[in-house]
């Protein structure tokens, strides 16, 4: 379980950046965020706001990778002079045990990966 909190402004846009994304992953589920739960037998509805845009300055999503991994995506219409702040709050009880946390950080052309 996961809950990501996005915070920050968008010089490019004029507008705050404040954004939220949470969800699950379970390795049998093709997909996270909207309706992935009822896919796997929960009730139609359960997971249907998982992620939320509070203000204009930018949006947020989640997708499973080709290689299995949970990608956040942040989004707006500019990111010229951006800055910003992520906080996220991991609940992995016994399952992922040993499984090293990663973050591919994009920065205009560049990446950087941080563990």
């Amino acid at each position: 379980m996961y809950h990501f909190l996005i915070e920050g402004y968008n010089y490019g846009t004029n507008g705050v950046i404040h954004c939220d994304i949470a969800g699950y992953t379970h390795r049998k589920w093709k997909k996270v965020g909207k309706r992935a739960m009822e896919e796997a037998g929960w009730p139609e509805g359960w997971d249907n706001d998982l992620s939320f845009d509070y203000m204009n300055g930018s949006t947020v999503s989640q997708y499973y990778s080709s290689d299995g991994f949970v990608v956040i995506r942040l989004a707006a219409r500019s990111f010229f002079c951006v800055g910003f702040s992520v906080s996220a709050w991991l609940v992995v009880h016994d399952f992922g045990v040993g499984v090293p946390l990663t973050a591919t950080i994009h920065h205009h052309g560049e990446t950087c990966e941080t563990r």
